[in-house]
């Protein structure tokens, strides 16, 4: 999908998903600004197969801005032995606000990484969430502004940035964190 501004509201949705099988990405470019509220949602999702990935403006200039009210962006495995693709977000502002997400998880299989580039300011507040999980299965890593110049701001409000597995067995990834600032 190349557009400019993408806007999703009231429960709508973008997703790839599949029961078994393999699924493929979902690519966005050309974005200047995204939007998802009330309770939309961005998704790559499979239960025993292969998600795909969510990519946004990856290979080309940041996105103005990212913003997440009461949504979720999301790549994700909902049964054992499922793979969960990742999320790569190139944006100048992350917001996320009222229990938004961006997340890979996985219940066994393997999770891919979430990479965010390109960042001035991260922002979660009122119970969001940036997490990549698994209970039994291996989760990806979290890595913001790894390869580049760091982040002026990351501010945590009653949110989690988080990387975990939740079981005996499980293997969590990293977080990596290039931030000048970070408010907890």
């Amino acid at each position: 999908l190349n557009t400019q501004q993408l806007t999703l509201t009231e429960n709508s949705q973008v997703s790839a998903s599949n029961i078994s099988g393999e699924s493929q990405d979902i690519i966005l470019s050309g974005l200047e600004n995204v939007e998802l509220t009330d309770n939309s949602e961005l998704s790559a999702s499979t239960q025993t197969g292969t998600a795909g990935s969510v990519r946004i403006n990856s290979a080309e200039n940041p996105v103005e801005s990212v913003s997440l009210r009461n949504s979720r962006l999301s790549v994700e495995a909902t049964e054992e032995g499922g793979k969960a693709g990742g999320v790569t977000l190139n944006t100048q502002q992350l917001t996320l606000t009222e229990n938004s997400q961006v997340s890979a998880s996985n219940i066994s299989g393997e999770s891919q990484d979430i990479i965010l580039s390109g960042l001035e300011n991260v922002e979660l507040t009122d119970n969001s969430e940036l997490s990549a999980s698994t209970q039994t299965g291996t989760a990806g890593s979290v890595r913001i502004n790894s390869a580049e110049n760091p982040v002026e701001s990351v501010s945590l409000r009653n949110s989690r940035l988080s990387v975990e597995a939740t079981e005996a067995g499980g293997k969590a990834g990293g977080v990596t964190l290039n931030t000048q600032q970070l408010t907890l």
